[in-house]
């Protein structure tokens, strides 16, 4: 799996613009595009509502380009012992981090459908989500509007943090 940036004008974010979409891609050993989906649309056709907020507009960038969600990492969140418990953990479950979104993703690659999401108003610039073998997520929170960085490891079932530390 592999995050792949698609340039295209999507009138609601910015009708003078494009929008860097990430697009979730599966490559096949020999680097064959096998499928790909649009994160944007995942979004915007999802059940589980995400306020998707507006960021660089008016073409920031220097080639014209608004990065709507700076997707820095995709990864598994399958954990077959807690599959029955919640959807969030079932076989094709990728769990995808967005910097500019302040937000964690889980998204059934599969069906194409938000499972769950969260961080708005607790993240700032995250990297790496990564689904652990307990079935909580670690993170690593930048903290762009704090001024210092910190790792979280949360429980996606109930949306709180375990373990908060702090570093840097």
């Amino acid at each position: 799996m592999t995050l792949v940036l698609e340039r295209r004008r999507i009138a609601e974010i910015d009708p003078d613009y494009d929008v860097a979409d990430d697009r979730l891609t599966r490559l096949s050993a020999d680097g064959k595009e096998i499928d790909s989906f649009s994160l944007y649309d995942v979004l915007q056709a999802s059940d589980v509502k995400f306020p998707i907020r507006k960021v660089g507009a008016g073409g920031t960038s220097k080639h014209g380009l608004i990065d709507l969600f700076h997707c820095n990492s995709i990864r598994p969140a399958s954990n077959p012992a807690l599959a029955d418990r919640n959807p969030i953990y079932g076989r094709d479950a990728v769990v995808v981090t967005s910097r500019h979104q302040d937000a964690i993703f889980v998204i059934d690659w599969k069906t194409r459908k938000l499972l769950w999401h969260w961080g708005p108003g607790v993240l700032s610039g995250p990297h790496e989500a990564t689904a652990l073998p307990n079935g909580n997520f670690l993170v690593f929170d930048n903290g762009l509007s704090r001024g210092w960085s910190r790792v979280l490891e949360l429980n996606p079932a109930a949306s709180i943090l375990d373990t908060v530390s702090a570093v840097g």
